[in-house]
């Protein structure tokens, strides 16, 4: 048997008297700290989502620099690595000309060595 109100409980001949009041107190109590803690337990945890979202942005914008950084960078080596094949064209070019001249230098002299040659036995005859 409970009676509202009046705080009593009877089970058979032992009664106990409660104080709701003070039960009611106590838990609203309990509830509140439980309340509190799971509210600084969300705070923390959407601190925590907000720091990560933060890196991860911050990574991304690292990310975005250093793919920007790269391509630029490729775009230099290849201008770069295409100068260095021009002046190598250029270079075996002049070598050859350099080569041809001499040959053509050779070749003439060649020939006037054996013109000599032959005016030398002519003027010996």
């Amino acid at each position: 048997e409970r009676e509202k109100g009046g705080g009593t409980v009877s089970r058979g001949n032992d009664s106990v008297l409660l104080d709701y009041e003070v039960f009611e107190k106590e838990w609203q109590e309990v509830v509140r700290r439980v309340q509190n803690e799971r509210n600084l337990i969300v705070q923390s945890m959407e601190e925590e989502v907000r720091k990560l979202t933060n890196d991860k942005k911050r990574l991304e914008e690292q990310v975005s620099v250093l793919k920007e950084n790269y391509e630029s960078e490729k775009k230099e080596w290849k201008k770069v690595e295409n100068r260095r094949n021009e002046e190598r064209e250029k270079e075996r070019n002049e070598i050859e000309l350099s080569f041809r001249s001499i040959q053509e230098s050779c070749d003439s002299l060649k020939k006037e060595n054996a013109d000599l040659s032959k005016m030398n036995i002519d003027l010996k005859e």
